[in-house]
């Protein structure tokens, strides 16, 4: 039979090991960085209408997410995305296609 100090020495190894194997994964992620100052500018146009933001400061990339649809009471979206820039990099802009209507845009952060 093996000697009980051995064996206690083994499960304090696992129970160390399964503790710092648990850590590394519940450990929190570092804050992401997120541009700020933005400033956005859309056409006054619903129909192929378009929109683009554009932030000064910060670090981190952002981009324009604009949404359309093929009619006023269409639920079905379509999303669409311009460039994705770094702060201070100017506009990030896109449109509708020709046919679609314009419902909503919003940064992203990336």
């Amino acid at each position: 039979m093996r000697n009980p100090k051995t064996r206690m020495r083994v499960v304090r190894s696992v129970v160390a090991l399964t503790a710092a194997a648990g850590a590394a994964f519940v450990a929190p992620a570092a804050a992401m960085a997120e541009p700020t100052d933005c400033t956005y500018r859309w056409s006054d146009a619903q129909r192929a209408g378009d929109a683009a933001v554009r932030c000064e400061q910060g670090t981190g990339r952002y981009r324009i997410a604009i949404s359309c649809s093929y009619g006023l009471n269409d639920n079905l979206r379509y999303l669409y995305y311009g460039g994705w820039l770094s702060a201070g990099g100017g506009w990030s802009a896109r449109g509708c296609p020709n046919d679609m209507y314009r419902r909503s845009f919003s940064k992203q952060v990336g």
